[in-house]
């Protein structure tokens, strides 16, 4: 039995099972995710978040129940059911879980509570319920990164290369098409209309499928050295222009790139957060130092990692804290607002549990890697986890 696609973050393509039946059982008796497919389509006035909320922990109620039934199905060696919904919170409410963020609001915490307090409660209980169903079994529990106030400069990260000369801008095209002033004109009025109405729009489009658009194209691709590509906000990702991998690539192999990464590395070390003084680049990675394998080359070469400093939203209105400000002698002084509608990001530090018959007595393991987890479990089950990077953990002693 598999489900997939009943409640699922960024979820793309649908509610599907197998066998394919089992689907319109779920519709029938349990109904569509009562959530938003995508959570980043909530108003930002307090009865938005208040409603929100609602449907978050009416998701949890609901998939409890559903979760409950598909584990009464069979005799289960292996049984495996994600909760999203702590995902979901702290993307969108953690301005009001941590009061130094600059989008905290006093006010609107003391209406609607601490929303992830009461997620990761409403979690528990659920967790509780599905381990009476479960009986005497062993019971793993995974969060595979943490949550933290969203931070990092990548919404300035496109102009910082074309300042320090790594990438080039596309010289000036021909007029825009009239399909292309349209949407233009569309766009703007769209700007101009009310949050409500805007917010109620983007539902509208969301539907049940997630939405792609055509990226514009930033970078004269002929003349620049590399160019950012989609990651992450709070570590961003740089492909380099590589000569023999990419259509027009500028950047020889060896030496060449080296020296360019050394160099780019010290640039953006150079960074100085204007609003604190302090570097606003932790660390800049080389990918193929941290990871190896036949699809390295599908990973940004290079992973920019920006400082922890909380960064707020011009979502909830105007907010001093939303301006970040890029400051060296190279770029000279660089600014830019967000207006992102997520107050929380990942950080990658989780967690995982592990209980049940002939196991040790609680010994906290303070690191281990997440390509542990695999091997562990097949440990648990008694069955080999083949060529595989990590190692079990020894959960007995």
């Amino acid at each position: 039995l598999w489900v997939s696609g009943w409640g699922a973050h960024d979820e793309l393509f649908g509610l599907e099972t197998i066998p394919t039946t089992v689907a319109d059982e779920i519709r029938a008796t349990y109904g569509d995710y009562p959530a938003p497919i995508n959570c980043d389509t909530h108003g930002t006035a307090p009865g938005d978040i208040a409603t929100f909320l609602d449907q978050v922990h009416s998701a949890i109620e609901t998939g409890t129940e559903l979760t409950c039934d598909m584990l009464q199905r069979d005799e289960w060696d292996l049984f495996m059911q994600v909760f999203i919904e702590s995902h979901c919170v702290g993307h969108q409410c953690w301005h009001l879980h941590d009061e130094s963020h600059p989008n905290f609001d006093p006010g609107l915490r003391e209406r609607v509570g601490n929303p992830l307090e009461s997620v990761y409660t409403a979690l528990d209980r659920a967790l509780g319920r599905v381990l009476e169903k479960a009986g005497d079994a062993t019971v793993m529990v995974l969060s595979p990164h943490g949550m933290a106030s969203y931070r990092g400069a990548d919404l300035l990260l496109t102009e910082i290369l074309v300042r320090l000369g790594a990438a080039n801008r596309p010289a000036p095209g021909p007029p825009p098409s009239l399909a292309r002033r349209l949407r233009l004109a569309v766009s703007r009025a769209r700007k101009a209309l009310p949050d409500p109405i805007n917010q109620a729009i983007k539902r509208a489009r969301s539907g049940s499928e997630h939405q792609f658009e055509r990226p514009r194209l930033r970078f004269d691709l002929s003349t620049s050295k590399c160019f950012p590509v989609p990651n992450a906000r709070s570590v961003s990702g740089i492909r380099l222009n590589l000569q023999g991998r990419e259509p027009t690539g500028v950047l020889a192999p060896g030496t060449e790139v080296d020296s360019f990464c050394e160099q780019l590395t010290a640039d953006l070390l150079e960074i100085v957060d204007g609003r604190t003084g302090e570097p606003l680049v932790s660390r800049v990675h080389r990918t193929a130092e941290l990871y190896e394998g036949p699809r390295l080359d599908a990973l940004p070469d290079i992973l920019v990692e920006w400082s922890p400093t909380s960064t707020g939203t011009t979502a909830y209105g105007p907010n001093p804290g939303a301006i970040v400000t890029a400051v060296s002698p190279k770029i000279g002084s660089l600014e830019a607002s967000n207006g992102y509608i997520r107050t929380g990001d990942h950080v990658p530090d989780g967690w995982f549990t592990v209980v049940g018959p002939g196991l040790g007595t609680g010994e906290i393991v303070e690191s281990t890697a997440v390509t542990d987890i695999y091997p562990t479990l097949c440990a648990l089950m008694g069955v080999e986890p083949g060529d595989v990077d990590g190692q079990s953990i020894d959960l007995k002693s």
